[in-house]
């Protein structure tokens, strides 16, 4: 059965309110006291600064390896603290271990005993406990799994909705926060077709702020990389830079974003490579992993 987080101090069943009103033009939103006034596009995107600068990501033939059938829709990945890597596919709360190598499952195990089925999009890792988030923003917290057998959950729902159809989940060790990356409406006061969102939810209070922490210049980006849509599918922070690197699923695009919100690097990706990225973690050696639904698992080695 699926069991609830209580806490005497907050509760892990949080509401979410209503975005505020858009602030003036081209600001991105943070934190309240520390809001960072952002340039146009043009100017923002910095060629060859940044950790995507490290990686080869126009290569024509980069590492790949073919995944399992179980996870021909992959749709998120994620990096433990001792190397390993994780992914699931978008349908049930099945956690695998990946072989970067052959594509292998090491190992694998279930969410729930009655196994979790849901609209599973992003997974993140976070001082021993696992979270998955469905395209509703629901969060799924649990502990690694043994081989082969199943583990208990706890839920903590952030009221975005389906509507929202969050696609990305990350966590980020500065703020103590996960993120959820948001595929289709921002929030209230936001431009549906040229703006995405990207969501904070705190793990100090258990809430999930109103305030976008990032918003996305979507149309801009669709200009200049010449992409029909740009719809963020995974995110993920860098352990280096404290950058975060955003991809593009249906239209397969690569960004990368300071803390701030200032675009570093965006660059488009080949589709017959990328036929749909929906996952992104980083390898304890620094390769950059891309997981592609029908597209296995493709490592772009520092240069």
């Amino acid at each position: 059965m699926k069991s609830i987080i209580l806490y005497i101090a907050f509760p892990l069943i949080v509401s979410f309110t209503a975005c505020q009103e858009r602030p003036d033009d081209d600001v991105i939103v943070g934190d309240p006291e520390r809001k960072v006034q952002v340039s146009t596009l043009e100017r923002e995107v910095r060629a060859g600064a940044g950790v995507l600068s490290q990686y080869d990501l126009e290569s024509e033939n980069p590492e790949t390896v073919d995944l399992p059938k179980r996870l021909d829709e992959i749709s998120g990945l994620a990096s433990t603290d001792d190397g390993s890597i994780f992914g699931h596919n978008d349908e049930k709360g099945v956690i695998n271990k990946i072989s970067i190598e052959s594509g292998d499952i090491d190992f694998w195990f279930t969410v729930g005993s009655i196994t979790l089925s849901e609209d599973l999009e992003g997974i993140a890792y976070v001082d021993g406990y696992f979270w998955l988030v469905n395209s509703k923003g629901d969060l799924f917290r649990f502990r690694h799994g043994e081989s082969e057998g199943s583990v208990d959950f706890d839920l903590a729902t952030t009221d975005l909705s389906g509507k929202y159809d969050v696609e990305g989940l990350c966590y980020d060790p500065t703020t103590n926060a996960l993120l959820l990356a948001c595929k289709e409406y921002p929030g209230e006061g936001l431009d549906k077709k040229d703006e995405k969102a990207i969501y904070s939810f705190s793990l100090d209070s258990l809430q999930i702020d109103p305030t976008p922490r990032f918003v996305l210049d979507a149309k801009g980006l669709e200009k200049r990389l010449d992409l029909k849509k740009f719809m963020p599918s995974a995110i993920e922070w860098h352990p280096e830079t404290g950058n975060f690197v955003i991809l593009s699923g249906n239209d397969p695009a690569i960004i990368e974003i300071s803390p701030s919100g200032e675009i570093i690097t965006a660059l488009a990706l080949s589709k017959k490579i990328h036929p749909q990225p929906e996952g992104v973690t980083f390898a304890p050696d620094g390769s950059l992993l891309i997981g592609n639904e029908g597209g296995g698992l493709v490592r772009y080695r520092r240069r």
